[in-house]
C-alpha cells in the first residue's frame, strides 16, 4: 500500500519535509510554510532556494541526515518492515523466511532478525514493501535501477527464476526502463505480489495481480492508461496513479467503483486528494488535512467507531498529514502530530493495548471482534512528534521528526507494543 503509502504502504516511501506549525519547529537556515487555510506546513528553505523543487533538494539540513541510525523513510511489510537510512541505504529487520530482508540471515530463516544493511544498496530514493517482498530504486553494485527482493511466488519480483536468499534481482522490464523510477507502489497477499514504477513517461506493473496479468504471465504488463504519472497507488484490488487528466484508476475494486471511478478514466471522487492509500476492501484520501475514507465498514475502518456495516462512501475520519491502510484498520498522523490508528484489533496492530478503554464490538458481521474508533498510539517517551506512518496487515511503524523510528504490532505472532527500532550505524 500499501502504507502507502503508504504497505501500502501504501505508495511509495520518499524523504518527507518536516512538518511545522511555526518557524520554532525547523532547522536553522528554514522556515515554516503553511498553506492558507491549513494547520500545518513543512519546514523549507527560508531564501526560497529549495521551495518547490521536489523531494531530496536541500534537505541536508533536516535531522537524521547523514547518520545511518536515522531514517529520510520508513516502509511495512507482512512480518518484515524497512527503512531509508540517513545515508541512502536501505535497512530491513523482522522474519526473513523469504528473503524479505535483502539478506542473508543464520539460524532458521522465519527467525526475528535486528536492523542491519542490505549489501552494495547505494543511493536509494524510493522504497516499498509488501507481504513477502520489497523493491527499491537505487544503485546496488553501481548499477542504478530498480531492484526487488523476497518472495519470487508467481513471478512477484517481475523474473522468472527465484532468487536466493537476500538475493536482489533487477525485474524483466524493457531496456533502459527503471534507471530514472519517479513513482513505485506495492502491495500483496499470500498468491503473491503486485508492484508498479512511472519514469515519468511510462507505467509498467509486475506480479500476479497487474493489469491483465495472471499467476502463470511472468511478463510486466504496459499500463497504457496511467503512463505519464507522477504518483501511484496500488492495492490488489486496483491500481490508481496521478496523471495530467487528473486520477485514473486501473480495475478497480468495490471500493473505488463505489466512488464513481471508471477504469481508465478521471475519477472525479478523487480529483482533490493530495494523498491516496487502498487495500482490498477500502480506500482513504488526504485533502489538505482532511482525511476520509471509503468502502466496507465491516471493521469500522471507514466509520470508526460506528456500527453501521456495508459499503460506505467517502467519511470524515479526522485530520492530519499522512494516512495508510492496514487490512482491517488504518493509521494516520493526526493534526497534532501524533500517530493515531482504528478498526479491528489485531496482534497490537492499532498500537494500543488490547484490553484498552474504548473498544467496542465491531460492526455486525466482523465475528465479534473489538474494534477502535481514532485512537492516539501509546509511543514510548520521549517521543513527541511524528512525520509519517506506514502500516501492512498487523505491523506498523511510524516516523518521528528527529527521523527515528516507532514500530509496533505482530512480530512472528507476538503482539509487541510500540517500540523504537533501533538502525545500525
Amino acid at each position: 500500500m500499501r502504507p502507502m503509502l503508504l504497505g501500502l504502504v501504501v505508495a511509495a516511501a520518499c524523504v518527507s519535509e518536516r512538518p511545522c506549525r511555526d518557524d520554532a519547529q525547523c532547522e536553522s537556515g528554514q522556515a515554516c510554510h503553511v498553506p492558507e487555510g491549513a494547520e500545518l506546513g513543512a519546514c523549507t528553505s527560508s531564501t526560497g532556494e529549495g521551495e518547490g523543487e521536489g523531494e531530496g533538494e536541500g534537505e541536508g539540513e533536516g535531522e537524521g541526515e547523514g547518520d545511518g541510525t536515522r531514517a529520510t523513510a520508513i516502509a511495512v511489510g507482512g512480518s518484515f518492515s524497512c527503512a531509508v537510512d540517513g545515508v541512502a541505504r536501505v535497512q530491513c529487520w523482522g522474519a526473513n523466511g523469504h528473503g524479505q530482508l535483502g539478506r542473508a540471515t543464520g539460524g532458521g530463516l522465519n527467525d526475528a532478525f535486528g536492523a542491519d544493511v542490505i549489501p552494495e544498496l547505494t543511493d536509494v530514493d524510493l522504497l516499498v514493501a509488501s507481504s513477502f517482498h520489497g523493491c527499491a530504486h537505487g544503485s546496488y553494485r553501481d548499477s542504478l535501477r530498480l531492484w526487488c527482493w523476497g518472495d519470487a511466488q508467481n513471478f512477484s519480483l517481475g523474473v522468472s527464476t527465484a532468487p536466493a536468499i537476500g538475493e536482489l534481482v533487477e525485474p524483466a522490464l524493457p531496456a533502459g526502463f527503471g534507471r530514472d523510477v519517479v513513482a513505485l507502489a506495492t502491495d500483496g497477499d499470500n498468491s503473491g505480489g503486485i508492484t508498479c514504477a512511472s519514469d515519468g513517461g511510462e507505467t509498467w506493473c509486475f506480479g500476479p495481480h497487474a493489469p491483465g496479468n495472471n499467476p502463470g504471465n511472468p511478463a510486466a504488463v504496459h499500463v497504457d492508461e496511467l503512463d505519464g504519472a507522477l504518483e501511484l497507488f496500488v492495492s490488489t484490488a486496483g491500481v490508481c496513479g496521478s496523471v495530467a487528466s487528473g486520477m485514473v484508476c486501473v480495475e478497480p475494486g468495490t471500493a473505488l467503483i463505489g466512488l464513481g471511478c471508471a477504469p481508465g478514466l478521471p475519477c472525479v471522487a478523487l480529483a482533490a486528494a493530495e494523498e491516496l492509500t487502498m487495500n482490498a476492501e477500502n480506500v482513504c484520501t488526504r485533502e489538505g488535512t482532511a482525511l476520509r475514507c471509503a468502502g466496507d465498514n465491516d471493521y469500522g475502518v471507514v466509520s470508526p467507531g460506528a456500527p453501521t456495516t456495508g459499503t460506505l462512501g467517502l467519511q470524515a475520519v479526522g485530520t492530519g498529514l499522512h494516512v495508510d491502510l492496514g487490512t482491517h484498520h488504518g493509521c494516520a498522523i493526526d493534526a497534532t502530530l501524533t500517530p493515531v490508528c482504528w478498526g479491528h484489533w489485531l496482534w497490537g496492530n492499532l498500537g494500543i493495548p488490547e484490553e484498552a478503554p474504548g473498544s467496542a464490538p465491531c460492526p455486525p458481521g466482523s465475528g465479534g471482534a473489538d474494534c477502535y474508533g481514532v485512537t492516539a498510539v501509546e509511543v514510548p517517551s520521549p517521543f513527541t512528534t511524528f512525520a509519517s506512518i506506514a502500516t501492512f496487515e498487523t505491523r506498523s511503524c511510524a516516523l518521528a521528526s528527529d527521523r527515528r523510528i516507532v514500530c509496533w504490532g505482530n512480530e512472528l505472532g507476538e503482539a509487541l507494543a510500540p517500540t523504537e527500532a533501533m538502525l545500525v550505524p
